[in-house]
């Protein structure tokens, strides 16, 4: 699922209230998936901060995967989102630098689909893991232009039995020197509950906190 989808920069945080997810029109530009628009690969080539973007492409499950299940695989969008299947929300997901998957079978529509994603990325935050990723517009130093929405390869897979990915994170990572941003392993194993990924979010956000806390006083 890589290649052009429909794009838009949601700056005034509309999209959700006007139902951008069931209704994409207003997603009048092109990029070239899995390049983040700050790159000139993805088409776009705009460093300026966008906090929120959609993407949307309609796809069409090949006939030959007959009754399986489908699986769709994002392998990174930075830093929140969710994903909708013909306008239903089939998962939400956060953590920059961790695959994710769900199960859309139940929201294809006679084997066609519109996948849409809304990607939020708060440019300024530090209290969440950003590596290098500078939470100002301009560039100094050692800092990086950010990265935002999906960075990392889109596919769907059949599979007889889903049920073994429910309740599970999968990660490409292989660096476990890098920054906690969900479980980093050397494989695709799955590791640990979500619900254990989501308290070691919460637990860094925390210490964060804490830590500007003494720098402020």
């Amino acid at each position: 699922m890589n290649g052009k989808w429909n794009f838009a920069f949601d700056d005034k945080n509309i999209g959700m209230k006007e139902r951008w997810y069931q209704n994409p029109s207003a997603l009048t530009r092109k990029i070239n998936v899995p390049f983040a628009f700050q790159t000139e690969l993805s088409g776009i080539n705009e460093q300026e901060f966008h906090d929120v973007v959609w993407y949307e492409r309609t796809i069409e499950v090949p006939k030959k995967w007959g009754s399986k299940q489908i699986i769709l695989h994002f392998g990174a969008v930075d830093y929140r989102a969710k994903v909708f299947v013909n306008g239903q929300l089939a998962g939400e997901h956060g953590g920059g630098h961790t695959s994710f998957s769900f199960d859309i079978t139940h929201a294809l529509n006679d084997r066609q689909a519109s996948i849409v994603v809304r990607a939020e990325d708060p440019s300024r935050d530090e209290t969440i893991p950003r590596g290098k990723q500078f939470w100002k517009e301009e560039i100094e130093s050692i800092w990086y232009t950010n990265t935002t929405g999906i960075w990392q390869p889109v596919w769907l897979e059949p599979v007889s039995d889903a049920s073994a990915l429910h309740g599970y994170c999968y990660t490409q990572l292989t660096d476990v020197e890098q920054e906690i941003n969900g479980i980093l392993t050397y494989d695709r194993k799955p590791k640990c509950d979500l619900k254990i990924i989501r308290e070691i979010n919460l637990q860094w956000h925390e210490e964060v906190k804490k830590l500007k806390g003494e720098d402020e006083s």
